[in-house]
């Protein structure tokens, strides 16, 4: 058997159908493959679409998993040279080419796949998810009219289109960098989604790293108590409850870090001493360094400290401390350096013990040590059961 790839109208200027041919026990039918491609982009010699075609990796794809179905079929109808099961054999793949392409369009814009992925999800997702979903495409079809791009193709999105569309995002429409990473949360869930059904075969939605997803925690500071204290909700009793309960909440807070750590307003003598030891001399100090990141770095003093050691003002911006890359290494150069208590990592796990229980002390004594030390243990078993089966 013999299975070839070839276009009807081969001189033609405009869009030929392709068309595969099987030769077996003498015969030769033609089928229509449904597909079109311009001639020029055509080799006839590997029967295939040329690699300078927008879209050839797709297109090919088809056509390899087409020539991959036609031979699964003659491999489960025929048995050596049985002719008599040639008729329906040929029955089979007209079957099989008449119904294959539904969701396999070759000029599927990113456009049109969003409506077709809104037509099929629309039923199983929430009002406010197809909202979202919906402005998502709004966003995409603005942004691809400012490159150039009217028409986006799925062989057009790669890093440097959502590099620029991040910023689209950010400096266009004012988005929130937690609003952005739920935005490229949907894309991913939309490219998938399609992807497995065939409609595309960009795999770009596996590289979209943590710096295009991910969201930051949002600081919280007296000027937004003040907004939310006065906000009017009253036309939703539920909003109203939580914005009541939220007031509190941070009432409550911060009269702790006011007693804790002010040099002013401090609960007695000895915490308004330490507090001025640290740095902390304003009043207001208190709730300006309280603790934040990873292991919760307090007083103006570490701020500084950990300010100057990674080039950040911390000092002048200490929510900066909640940067999930600054966070990261305060964590690790506090806990080896021994800069949050004196102690380091070093002193309680080495070549010769791991006493995870003491290693509490490298950042606050033995509070809540036991519990810690199991933490410890579980993930070092997990990270043995890992390296076992690397």
């Amino acid at each position: 058997m013999k299975i070839n790839f070839y276009l009807k109208e081969r001189n033609s200027i405009k869009d030929s159908l392709v068309l595969v041919a099987i030769s077996l026990n003498g015969k030769r039918p033609k089928f229509s493959t449904t597909l079109k491609i311009n001639p020029k982009y055509w080799n006839h010699n590997s029967q295939r679409v040329k690699a300078n075609s927008s879209n050839a990796l797709n297109f090919n794809k088809i056509l390899n998993t087409v020539q991959s179905k036609i031979l699964d079929l003659y491999t489960k109808n025929f048995v050596e040279n049985d002719k008599s099961k040639t008729t329906k054999f040929f029955d089979e793949v007209r079957t099989y080419l008449t119904g294959k392409f539904e969701n396999s369009e070759i000029d599927l814009t990113v456009d049109k796949a969003f409506e077709k992925f809104l037509e099929i999800r629309k039923s199983n997702l929430k009002e406010g998810t197809v909202k979202a979903y919906t402005t998502l495409r709004n966003h995409l079809n603005a942004y691809s009219v400012t490159i150039g791009k009217k028409n986006l193709l799925f062989d057009d999105l790669d890093i440097r289109f959502f590099d620029g569309f991040m910023n689209y995002l950010k400096m266009t429409c004012k988005q929130k960098t937690n609003t952005r990473s739920k935005q490229i949360k949907n894309i991913k869930a939309f490219l998938k989604f399609m992807y497995d059904r065939n409609y595309h075969t960009n795999k770009i939605f596996e590289k979209l790293d943590r710096e295009h997803e991910k969201g930051q925690f949002v600081d919280f500071v007296e000027a937004d108590f003040e907004k939310v204290f006065n906000l009017d909700l009253s036309n939703d009793s539920h909003l109203d409850i939580t914005r009541r309960l939220f007031c509190i909440s941070w009432s409550v807070r911060k009269k702790y870090f006011e007693g804790m750590y002010d040099p002013v307003l401090g609960k007695n003598e000895k915490r308004k001493k330490m507090a001025l030891e640290n740095e902390n001399t304003k009043q207001g100090d208190g709730v300006k360094y309280f603790g934040r990141g990873f292991v919760q770095i307090t007083w103006k003093k570490n701020y500084r400290r950990m300010g100057e050691k990674f080039g950040v003002d911390l000092v002048n911006s200490p929510e900066k401390a909640l940067n999930h890359d600054i966070a990261i290494k305060i964590m690790i150069y506090g806990c080896e350096e021994g800069k949050f208590s004196g102690k380091s990592l070093g002193d309680y796990i080495n070549s010769e013990k791991t006493d995870y229980y003491n290693a509490r002390r490298v950042i606050n004594g033995t509070d809540r040590a036991d519990i810690v030390q199991e933490y410890a243990k579980k993930m070092e078993k997990c990270l043995k059961i890992k390296k076992c089966k690397d």
